[in-house]
């Protein structure tokens, strides 16, 4: 038997769903299993910790809290724990002190230590000192006993991460990474990012939001989605691998140009790029990519001048023509909607793609 304040109420966790109605079959409580967070039992009280959504895209700790007969409370608590048991409980933590407005630290102590706790997640805190420190951090880490990687700073910092975890994992598989052609093997442990750098364009597109409870919960309910990642290479050798942005030309020197004023914060995006438009130059480029169908995909072409947003662009027509080449494109294009090696040149002020693209149909 247990009460909801005074009323005396039957609990259902069925069909996804947590249900607590009245006696006479009055709905006081519906709350989807995929929210639920927490629960907590002090002998006969249990206190259910769920999370809601806010129209602005925030996630927001609600509570419920039954109190009555203990083994009824106890047999409930159980429950609720039994559909958790997925949910990440071990953590490694990497804090970027310097990102942003220098806050990183003080966000994860204040907005998700306590959370993490009311969880009970274990967590690894590595506070990084300098650049590139998480890519040498995950060359040796023991994955095996982490559930997920959690970034505390920008986008850089994510990057730095994912570039250090896709590494190791093509290590582990022995994929020669300096072959353009081979294909990337997927890492499947997943990194989460809470927000406290100068831009948080990653969390802003998956979220909807740059709240930073808000990206805590969401890594706390054990959501996530697929993206894409693509190797960089030059000369036969890798350079690097990109999951926000790729480009060269106009827009690599005002990402250049805007590391010089990091002390700025994040108005130098707003003032640096000006004076890179200023002094813009043009670039010889010959580029080959694969293209969507354009019978059954969306039309996704962005014709800018002398600026090409792949993966199609404004060039010129005579200098464009196909050649055949075969290419995996698993879990980013089906087969039937990809066509062959496109090939384009021209004098252009920049070239640029977006590297992240949620597969779609996926839920947070």
């Amino acid at each position: 038997m247990l009460f909801l304040n005074d009323n005396r109420v039957n609990v259902s966790l069925e069909g996804g769903v947590m249900t607590v109605a009245s006696e006479e079959n009055n709905l006081l409580a519906s709350i989807e299993v995929r929210y639920l967070l927490k629960a907590v039992l002090e002998r006969t009280n249990l206190t259910v910790h769920y999370v809601i959504k806010k129209k602005n895209m925030n996630l927001k700790v609600k509570t419920l809290v039954l109190h009555g007969d203990e083994e009824d409370a106890q047999m409930l608590h159980s429950d609720i724990e039994h559909t958790l048991k997925d949910r990440p409980r071990r953590l490694l933590v990497i804090v970027n002190p310097n990102s942003g407005k220098k806050k990183g630290l003080k966000i994860y102590k204040k907005i998700a230590a306590p959370l993490f706790q009311l969880c009970d997640v274990k967590a690894d805190v590595i506070v990084t000192r300098k650049q590139k420190e998480p890519t040498d951090i995950l060359k040796n880490y023991n994955l095996s006993n982490i559930d997920g990687i959690v970034t505390v700073g920008g986008d850089g910092l994510y990057c730095e991460c994912m570039n250090g975890l896709i590494a190791r994992v093509q290590r582990d598989n022995n994929v020669k990474v300096n072959c353009h052609n081979t294909d990337i093997v997927s890492a499947s442990l997943p990194i989460g990012i809470i927000p406290a750098g100068s831009g948080n364009v990653i969390v802003q597109y998956l979220h909807g939001t740059k709240c930073a409870s808000t990206a805590v919960l969401h890594i706390l309910l054990g959501g996530n989605v697929e993206s894409n990642v693509c190797s960089v290479h030059e000369g036969g050798k890798l350079l690097s691998y990109s999951a926000l942005i790729l480009g060269f030309g106009l827009f690599g020197d005002m990402m250049h140009d805007c590391e010089k004023f990091r002390w700025m914060g994040p108005l130098r995006y707003n003032v640096v790029p000006v004076a890179s438009m200023l002094k813009r130059r043009e670039i010889d480029v010959e580029i080959e990519y694969y293209s969507a169908n354009k019978d059954k995909a969306t039309k996704r072409i962005r014709g800018l001048g002398k600026q090409i947003s792949l993966p199609n662009g404004f060039m010129i027509p005579s200098c464009k023509s196909k050649i055949q080449r075969t290419k995996s494109t698993s879990g980013v294009l089906d087969s039937s909607d990809v066509q062959e090696c496109e090939k384009e040149e021209g004098r252009v002020y920049a070239v640029d793609t977006h590297a992240v693209m949620m597969k779609e149909n996926q839920e947070e």
